[in-house]
């Protein structure tokens, strides 16, 4: 009989990355998943998940290959991207490689909040590349505003005028 770590429900051996299951009574902390042997889950108790995990219940489950945080394994829940990777752009959920059209690229600052080691509470901040909507009367544009847009959208105003969109010229 070898007994296990403190955080440790079940395990296979002494160490705190030979978890089979979290302690039951400590509910602070999940089920970390760094390796997996033969079906049998076994890694360490921790009070978060990695950055490219999220929790479930007491599992932390990876995020879908795309996503670099998420909120679920799906391809559609992802709440950040690999800036470095392929598709670095959040598009409702999504990551992308590139906005589509009624939509423009846009970095965007995000706080959070974690526990270090010692168990104090650090704020974190990270930049994120969105896809946001243009006006209504763009079919593509640079920004957010009336004056940003560098195509019209035919049904609403389908003249360009100095980055805006008019129903007719002036």
């Amino acid at each position: 009989c070898v007994s296990c770590n403190a955080e440790c429900g079940a395990c296979l051996g002494p160490g705190p990355a030979n978890c089979t299951s979290c302690d039951p009574n400590d509910f602070a902390h999940y089920y970390l998943l760094p390796t997996e042997d033969d079906d049998l889950l076994v890694g360490a108790c921790t009070s978060a998940c990695w950055p490219d995990y999220f929790a479930d219940g007491q599992l932390c489950t990876p995020c879908h290959e795309s996503c670099a945080s998420c909120s679920g394994a799906g391809t559609h829940d992802c709440t950040s991207c690999d800036i470095a990777g392929g598709t670095p752009i959040l598009l409702q959920g999504a990551c992308v490689s590139a906005c589509p059209d009624s939509s423009f690229l846009q970095i965007e600052n995000r706080t959070s909040t974690d526990t270090n080691a010692q168990g104090q509470s650090v704020q974190l901040t990270e930049q994120a590349l969105v896809c946001a909507p243009c006006d209504s009367s763009c079919a593509t544009c640079s920004g957010p505003g009336t004056g940003e847009c560098t195509t019209c959208n035919p049904a609403l105003a389908p003249y360009l005028s100095i980055g805006a969109c008019v129903a007719a010229c002036p």
